[in-house]
């Protein structure tokens, strides 16, 4: 089972910045999870909000900022300790302080159909540059914004995001040519899981924090998962696989 942090680790690092992939890369976890925008110069930048209300010191619209502007906000609301700035970066920001992370998760924030055909193309076009599309997973919530990136990228697989409280959601997934659905832990079951391997779906389970959530997911089948608290959740991977 992967293990992916959440965000880079944000229940143990500032989320979505570049000294949260540091520290998420210094655990040597298989995978991380971040989200992306566009800045109103139309560059991707990390950030999960449409706003900077609750991660940095500042307020505003993320689409109204310049991301030179973002990045020199400070992102360390949540962790005022944390003893390194941390800005809101672009995606080749972030994908530096992530390098030599094997696996990624590329969330696509909903938004206006014109500004996800920038972000899609955009996505698209960082990948292919930085060869290293084979180990991106495009994921969002947004049937539009997965459609949009089919458009831009027919091969990149993706994930549909949601809640699949029926198996109608499976079918929408394969629709939109996804290769994976993320399963939040109030939704998932063995049911779903294997109805969604059935149809040759991957499962991340979504989020295990606590090793009982973890149990949780292996006990779904679920081929991997996303952590705010990757340590937590390595070591109770740890103590079941040794059980």
């Amino acid at each position: 089972m992967l293990l992916y942090g959440h965000r880079g680790a944000r229940g143990e690092a500032p989320e979505n910045t570049e000294a949260g992939f540091r520290y998420a890369r210094a655990l040597y976890l298989d995978g991380v999870q971040l989200d992306v925008r566009l800045s109103s110069d139309r560059q991707l930048v990390v950030i999960h909000d449409d706003t900077v209300d609750r991660t940095t010191t500042a307020r505003g619209q993320v689409g109204r900022m310049r991301a030179d502007r973002l990045a020199g906000l400070d992102a360390r609301a949540e962790f005022p300790d944390w003893p390194e700035p941390a800005g809101v970066p672009t995606l080749d920001d972030a994908l530096d302080a992530a390098s030599g992370i094997t696996h990624l998760i590329v969330s696509i924030q909903p938004d206006d159909p014109k500004r996800l055909q920038t972000v899609c193309e955009t996505i698209a076009e960082t990948f292919e540059r930085r060869w290293i599309a084979d180990r991106v997973l495009v994921m969002s919530t947004s049937e539009a914004a997965l459609r949009q990136m089919v458009q831009a990228a027919p091969f990149f697989p993706l994930a549909l995001a949601g809640w699949f409280e029926g198996h109608d959601g499976l079918e929408v997934a394969r629709r939109l040519r996804c290769r994976h659905i993320a399963v939040p832990m109030a939704t998932g079951t063995t049911a779903l899981v294997q109805a969604a391997h059935d149809q040759g779906l991957g499962v991340i389970g979504w989020l295990a924090n606590t090793a009982d959530e973890v149990r949780a997911c292996l006990d779904w089948g679920a081929d991997a998962i996303v952590s705010d608290f990757p340590t937590v959740a390595r070591r109770a991977l740890s103590d079941l696989n040794a059980s």
